[in-house]
């Protein structure tokens, strides 16, 4: 509760949630939902609390804004942030699980791997990986391993390779004055300053701002 008695951003957001998912909420873990299928399945009160969309992103989605979630399959958070009343319109969500095109949502779904080629989507204010960053250079380099037949551990200069690819899609889709944020388990900052150098050498010039779970980038 705030100081006035009212309650807090947070605290209406998680009565929107219990009232949207009530059946589906993790009663032994108040930050996940219920799920068989995804060990990493979050609440949005989550990502609310992480600060991976704040209420000023919300208001601001409401008046036109852009948002593209990447990693947001079963998009309870994106479902949510249209009963806060963004328009579906705002919002793209998109994923590499096909479960993705299934989704009951009226918001615009797109079926790629973040870690290939993007589609032509356009600009954006916001991009958002809501705990998808680290599961989709974890996927990816289990996948090369694979196929190469090989059980190395990665190297950071491949995990470097990929985190690179993945800001140069984002950044590309990013407008001048976006912002693009990730939370859970985010590379080593070794890793970073390699993708960092990567970035650099092929043009791009960002702001990163890191911490072990959250990172923000921007445009310089």
């Amino acid at each position: 509760m705030t100081s006035e008695g009212l309650p807090s951003f947070l605290d209406r957001i998680r009565l929107r949630e219990t009232s949207l998912f009530a059946d589906q909420l993790d009663a032994a873990d108040a930050t996940r939902m219920k799920s068989e299928k995804y060990s990493w399945l979050y609440r949005p009160s989550h990502h609310i609390e992480t600060g991976l969309i704040t209420e000023e992103d919300i208001n601001e989605l409401q008046n036109g804004k852009r948002l593209l979630s990447v990693g947001a399959c079963p998009a309870h958070l994106e479902r949510l942030l249209i009963e806060l009343g963004i328009p579906s319109g705002s919002i793209i969500i998109a994923d590499s699980n096909p479960d993705i095109l299934t989704v009951d949502t009226p918001i615009q779904k797109e079926l790629f791997d973040c870690t290939q080629e993007w589609p032509e989507l356009g600009l954006f204010d916001l991009i958002i990986f809501p705990e998808s960053l680290c599961i989709a250079l974890t996927d990816a380099i289990k996948q090369e391993h694979v196929a190469d037949h090989t059980e190395s551990f990665p190297t950071d200069a491949q995990e470097a390779e990929l985190l690179a690819h993945i800001m140069k899609e984002a950044l590309s889709r990013l407008k001048p004055s976006g912002v693009i944020r990730a939370n859970g388990p985010q590379s080593h900052p070794n890793v970073w300053k390699r993708a960092g150098a990567i970035l650099e050498q092929s043009g791009y010039s960002y702001v990163l701002e890191y911490q072990r779970y959250f990172i923000t980038v921007r445009h310089h």
